[in-house]
């Protein structure tokens, strides 16, 4: 069914709406994707989790058209988390102040989205602060589909896993999956094109004609073949077919001798769009590899900045 939702579009629908409407929503679609056929997704679907509160609000911040502050939180954070693998005091306390003010217009942008009230802040406040320490906790925060708020010891990962609707690495799997099946119906669709425009099997028309020294009585045999097939009566009562009527019938055509070949240009038209669909197939590939192997290095990185601070706190102490 082409207007069932895929499991990307179906996290879109969910965590962009009201709170208040999620349970129904999310019920629609498992109909929706379960008459399609695809139990998998709708099984998936079906687990999704509704937002807090204080998570709603950040999702809806992630997925305005133009997110006031969300792209400062990215640059920010950024710069803090370059200042804490230098081990740069005075730079972090300088970001410290910057962190706050920020923290603060968020909250402000989130208070409309029914995040008003004591506890929500904190949550919220924990969340941002979180975003800004880690970029797990960023990527979650800016994907729109937190289900939880965050929390941030002051040291070590932010576990996320748990906090989004689905894990970002399985929800970019399927966004990649659902590039490629897209990709690959619009390579096909020339194909048939050129699949279509390709001569119908010619008729059969025998080549000789029936000889004119065979005996009369056998002639209404001879012009059989040229009528439409004959019914279950004509088939029962009928003599028994000679061999020269069997080779007057229609046979198979030779279909690769018969079929003019397709068009240069249809042909090269295919070729360039399955290049250019190869092409961006491994562009998407080559991007996870890259992302992957980005994220391994900010693991370490990270690992060894707590490593290094929880020396330098053991020293002072």
């Amino acid at each position: 069914m082409d207007d069932a939702p895929t499991l990307h579009a179906a996290i879109d629908e969910l965590y962009s709406g009201d709170p208040a409407e999620f349970i129904a929503t999310r019920k629609r679609l498992v109909a929706q994707i379960r008459k399609a056929g695809d139990k998998e997704v709708a099984k998936t679907v079906g687990g999704l989790r509704r937002p807090s509160v204080a998570a709603d609000a950040v999702n809806h911040l992630a997925r305005q058209e133009d997110p006031p502050n969300i792209p400062a939180l990215r640059e920010l954070g950024e710069r803090m988390r370059e200042a804490q693998g230098r081990m740069d005091a005075a730079t972090l306390k300088k970001l410290g102040a910057e962190r706050s003010e920020l923290i603060a217009q968020l909250l402000a942008d989130a208070e409309p989205h029914g995040a008003g009230t004591a506890s929500a802040k904190d949550q919220l406040t924990q969340t941002f602060t979180a975003a800004l320490a880690s970029q797990k906790a960023e990527d979650a925060v800016c994907s729109g589909n937190l289900v939880n708020p965050l929390s941030y010891s002051g040291f070590g990962d932010v576990e996320v896993d748990e906090a989004v609707a689905v894990p970002l690495r399985e929800l970019q799997q399927a966004r990649l999956a659902e590039i490629a099946e897209r990709d690959a119906a619009r390579a096909e669709r020339p194909l048939r094109s050129v699949r279509s425009d390709e001569p119908a099997e010619p008729e059969d028309h025998p080549d000789e004609a029936p000889a004119a020294d065979e005996p009369t009585h056998e002639e209404p045999a001879q012009d059989a073949p040229t009528e439409e097939a004959p019914d279950d009566a004509e088939l029962s009562d009928g003599p028994e077919e000679t061999p020269d009527e069997e080779a007057e019938k229609p046979t198979e055509p030779a279909k690769p001798a018969e079929k003019e070949p397709v068009s240069s240009e249809d042909a090269q038209r295919v070729v360039e769009q399955l290049k250019d669909l190869e092409h961006r197939t491994q562009e998407a590939v080559d991007a996870a590899r890259e992302a992957l192997a980005a994220a391994k290095s900010h693991a370490a990185a990270v690992t060894k900045a707590r490593q290094d601070a929880e020396d330098l706190l053991d020293s002072l102490g």
